[in-house]
């Protein structure tokens, strides 16, 4: 996974809702801006509590920066699944907020068009159901 990805969580509860050490010595260090640990969602751990530990949150986020020492990631919801490119900080508004999550919490998502799956098989394509 990279910086700009798009994922589901799979498991709120490897989420770090009181970790705001973590935030201050990596803005302190110039690893990250101060934006996102004043968008930090410090002490909600309401996510964990709707989705719990199980695979059912389908929102999509996008990863904003990635702790591979420690194997953390920040994350957001997306602005628009189909925006794709990495997130400005002008684009945060006072409702976003920013998530750190343990990376194997974390499942990776492609969001392609028709047009590009056709691209890349060299032909048409219909889209089936899986019931079908």
């Amino acid at each position: 996974m990279e910086i700009g990805d798009y994922v589901h969580v799979k498991n709120w509860g490897s989420m770090y809702s009181t970790c705001y050490s973590w935030f201050l010595e990596r803005v302190n260090n110039g690893k990250i801006d101060i934006k996102y640990a004043i968008h930090y969602a410090y002490g909600d751990d309401s996510n964990y509590e709707k989705y719990g530990t199980n695979d059912s949150d389908e929102r999509i986020f996008e990863i904003l920066y990635i702790d591979r020492a420690e194997n953390k990631a920040l994350i957001t919801l997306a602005k628009s699944p189909f925006v794709f490119g990495f997130r400005k900080f002008e684009d945060f508004n006072t409702f976003d907020q920013v998530f750190l999550i343990n990376l194997e919490a974390l499942e990776q998502i492609r969001i392609v068009t028709q047009k590009e799956i056709e691209e890349k098989f060299g032909c048409k394509v219909i889209i089936k159901g899986e019931d079908e």
